[in-house]
């Protein structure tokens, strides 16, 4: 980076800035721990009288304010400011702001205005001289233009509060990085003493070298996200955007997309800097949730490790991140499938599937169309629906009540003329006779359950220890595999009342009985077996001891009718309830025609991507459901069941980061986990580094799975130098794609050829070549600590034994590599870490190594140039790539951009 002298005028204002600057970093810091010292008054002894039962929703947000205001004022002792703006009103009056992370508060000197970087006072920090801000203050509106900028970074000394590469720049200087403010000002004081002329001149030239032309270019010490606190100018307009708002921002790796994300999510979980109607929208589905906004949204990482670095810049803005907020979408999906849905069977009953990571399955088809596959079991599963629907009601029309004949030819009616192509909305036209339905089936029910107590009561009366027997053999099948085929499975049985399952053993068994009875009687009806599984062998156990024989006929009709009641009572519920069994046999039969499905698609395994479309149908069509005015005006459509559930499922705010590893059914299911009234959506990623097969692939698909979604491109690239930029663009056009990737402006980014080594035929060869490379990279680091450092490997077999030949000789350096398996281990700051490639999207390093790319090609020959080009651009600086043989023939042509050291 180039360095200049510096005019005795421009000196003098340097000078008069950093004064200023460390003065009111010592005087924002002491405020915010006097606050901090000040005895801590509990939020309910505030309120003069306290109802718990009552006023618990007012101490849950007392209790918030004390703990946002102790946050804030804990990070302006650490931090008291990230920006210094002087800006000039419409009069030509000067303000100087100081622009913090949070809001200052305590007394301050005349003349000086302070603001939160999320208030919309704080975009001034991401202006550049000359550009100007409206913005309402003091109840006007007021134009502001920036005249002076200086980017902070606090950092607080034995000898008092400093900065470190201080970006400042005027209308008519800079920028300019300062690389201290407190030498700085100690050398200008120098210059200024009584010192001889030679004496004085050395002093000029000390401040004159801690001054640089432009931006410099950090080096990044440890695995982090990077910490931009103030961002860029089109970053800073997306991150401002109206809370409903659904954004995808797509661009390079090193744009910042996913602090973009982290920044908004920030400003939006801060109601004091809400706009009104923002504030008023929160405060309508606070009402209806008791999840308080600060907790109410969620976020997915494609990976864990990536959870746990973006976990980690949370913390360092000051936002609380559980796991529950924070996670993959294969955690979630398996607790949606498993907890809240029954599609998966859980130790006690559950859905009708087991979820198998490595099930065969699927056709290539349905992975890289699950847009077209997911279409296809809708508009199947919607049809088979309104079919049975429609064949309930006729049924119902031939029942010999005359009552229920009567209101059979009224649901057929409505059955019959619904608007399928609405949705499950056209469901809702059915309620308005949910009661009298109800009625009916609750008056059949009752027969029916005393002919089935009378059942029971002759056998006890015959055998006293029957219902022990019956538990004892209950007993002998709870840890036997139940063998229903989950496609054979009957969508009949959809309906089904739901009970509660009984804790005690004896309830137990008499709840088995009598919907063993209650199978035995509608099987003999339909005139078909039992089937297999825990049913047929409980039915088979009781022999004669079931329903008699003179019984299953009335009995059986009078619970097909209930059967067919109860479609009509709830038939949203139904409807959603069914959507798991309705996939089994949409299954079997695509599987017949050879489509979406192999010949191992069957039995009760799915796909992981089977769970999503059920998941996805689910999810949609309760979402759909819950934003009718008839759900909404009508509460007790929502207040049980799958609705209820799907409502308690949603939040306030949905983000999403590297967004292309998740398919458009996954971001689908993301996107109807966010309230419907709110309709927040963000996401970023950048189809370059698509590194799944089935993820997302297209803007088409993305807008597909979110429909009313804005995309926004961003391009400037701070992460990579320009050797390295150069070949990650030609990598991605590898694909025929290109890489929009621009370097910023008044920034040093020149670095390094990246280095190559081919033909090297084992593990010792490369290991002995990857640690010379290291040396390299510490010698041109030091006196710095050695920089981040990433060894990538294919395959999770490779990791543990390259850390283990790589330590054998960096242990003479006093160097340790750390071997992430699985990516569930971050490791130290000072330590070299090995990872599977497939687990480091959304990471960056100083200097990253590619070990066996010509065994990647082999082993991923659609994804290689995916896998390269997210490889590569993890570096920043330093980049290092190995061969066994000769480079794969894909790239043979890139060679020529590469040296074999750094020496």
């Amino acid at each position: 980076m180039a360095k200049f002298s510096i005019s005795e005028e421009r000196e003098q204002q340097l000078t008069g800035v950093v004064g200023q600057t460390l003065d009111i970093f010592t005087t924002i810091s002491r405020n915010a721990q006097s606050r901090l010292s000040q005895k801590h008054i509990s939020s309910a002894t505030a309120l003069a009288s306290v109802n718990v039962l009552t006023m618990s929703g007012a101490l849950q947000n007392l209790d918030s304010v004390g703990d946002s205001e102790r946050e804030v004022c804990e990070r302006l002792a650490r931090e008291p400011a990230i920006a210094r703006v002087v800006a000039k009103d419409d009069a030509g009056n000067r303000r100087t702001y100081f622009i913090s992370r949070g809001a200052p508060r305590g007394p301050l000197p005349d003349g000086i205005q302070f603001a939160s970087y999320r208030a919309p006072v704080g975009r001034l920090a991401v202006l550049s001289p000359g550009d100007t801000l409206d913005v309402r203050l003091g109840g006007r509106l007021v134009s502001l233009e920036v005249i002076e900028r200086a980017s902070l970074r606090p950092e607080e000394q034995k000898e008092g509060w400093d900065a470190v590469d201080t970006l400042f720049e005027t209308d008519g200087f800079g920028p300019v990085t300062i690389d201290s403010l407190r030498l700085l000002l100690d050398r200008a004081a120098a210059a200024d003493d009584g010192l001889d002329e030679i004496a004085r001149l050395l002093a000029g030239e000390e401040l004159s070298s801690g001054i640089h032309l432009g931006r410099r270019k950090s080096i990044i010490e440890k695995m982090a996200l990077r910490d931009q606190p103030v961002l860029d100018r089109f970053q800073d307009d997306i991150f401002r955007l109206p809370l409903s708002s659904r954004r995808a921002v797509l661009g390079p790796p090193g744009t910042g997309k996913t602090t973009t994300l982290i920044r908004r999510l920030g400003q939006k979980l801060d109601t004091e800097n809400l706009e009104p109607d923002e504030r008023e929208l929160v405060q309508e589905r606070g009402a209806l949730r008791a999840e308080p906004h600060a907790r109410s949204w969620l976020m997915f990482t494609p990976t864990d490790l990536l959870r746990q670095y973006v976990k980690e810049a949370f913390a360092r803005e000051g936002i609380a991140a559980s796991d529950q907020q924070i996670g993959t979408w294969e955690t979630r999906r398996r607790e949606l499938a498993r907890q809240s849905f029954g599609v998966l069977k859980t130790s006690t009953g559950g859905g009708p599937f087991v979820l198998k990571e490595a099930d065969p399955g699927l056709t290539p088809e349905a992975i890289n169309d699950a847009v077209a596959w997911f279409e296809d079991f809708q508009a199947w599963q919607m049809a088979r629906f309104w079919a049975d629907l429609s064949k309930a009601a006729e049924n119902l029309t031939a029942a010999a009540d005359p009552d229920i004949a009567k209101l059979g030819k009224r649901l057929l009616s409505i059955a019959t003329h619904a608007d399928r192509s609405v949705g499950v909305t056209e469901l809702l036209g059915l309620t308005d006779l949910g009661d009298e339905v109800r009625e009916l089936a609750a008056r059949l029910r009752m027969q029916s359950d005393e002919r089935i107590k009378s059942a029971l009561n002759t056998q006890l009366k015959a055998n006293r220890s029957f219902v022990h027997e019956l538990a004892v053999f209950l007993d002998s099948l709870r840890d036997a595999a139940d063998e229903a085929d989950g496609d054979e499975l009957d969508t009949d049985t959809d309906d089904e009342e739901e009970e509660a399952p009984p804790q005690d053993r004896l309830r137990k068994a008499i709840t088995t009985y009598n919907s063993a009875l209650r199978t035995q009687a509608r099987s003999h009806v339909a005139g078909r077996r039992p089937g297999r599984g825990r049913a047929a062998s409980i039915i088979e156990w009781l022999g004669e001891r079931g329903l008699p024989i003179a019984d299953r006929d009335s009995v059986g009709h009078s619970l097909e009718l209930q059967a067919a009641l109860r479609r009509f009572g709830r038939p949203a519920q139904v409807y959603l309830n069914g959507i798991p069994r309705r996939y089994g046999a949409f299954r079997r039969m695509r599987r017949a025609e050879k489509r979406w499905y192999t010949d191992h698609a069957s039995g009760q395994n799915v796909h992981p991507l089977e769970v999503d479309l059920i998941l996805l149908a689910i999810l949609r069509g309760g979402s759909d459901l819950l934003q009718d005015r008839r759900v909404q005006r009508g509460p007790a459509l929502q207040s049980v069941g799958v609705l209820a559930t799907i409502s308690s499922l949603q939040r306030n705010q949905v983000l999403v980061d590297e967004m292309t590893d998740f398919s458009p059914v996954q971001l689908a299911c993301m996107r109807a986990l966010g309230s419907s009234s709110i309709n927040s959506f963000f996401c970023c990623g950048d189809f370059n580094q698509r590194i799944t097969s089935w993820g997302t692939k297209s803007k088409s698909e993305l807008r597909w799975a979110i429909p009313d979604i804005d995309v926004e491109q961003i391009t400037i690239s701070y992460r990579q130098s320009r050797e390295l930029s150069d070949l990650a663009q030609e990598i991605a056009a590898l694909s025929g794609e290109e890489s929009p990737a621009k370097l910023p402006e008044f920034v040093d980014n020149e670095g390094f050829r990246p280095a190559l080594a081919v033909m090297m035929p084992d593990r010792e060869a490369t290991v002995e070549w990857l640690a010379g490379r290291i040396s390299e990279i510490e010698a041109a680091t030091r006196p710095r600590t050695l920089p981040s450092i990433a060894v990538l490997v294919n395959g999770e077999l490779e990791v543990e034994p390259v850390a283990q030949a790589l330590n054998v000789i960096l242990e003479k350096q006093n160097l340790r590599a750390l071997a992430c398996v699985k990516g569930q281990i971050i490791g130290q700051d000072s330590e070299i870490r090995i990872f599977d490639v497939q687990h480091i999207k959304g990471l960056e390093f100083e200097a990253v190594f590619f070990l066996g790319i010509d065994r990647l090609a082999e082993l991923q020959p659609e994804l290689f140039d995916k896998y390269l080009y997210v490889g590569t651009t993890r570096a920043a600086t330093y980049l290092g790539l190995t061969c066994h043989g000769p480079m794969p023939s894909r790239v043979a042509h890139l060679e020529q951009r590469f040296d074999f050291d750094w020496s």
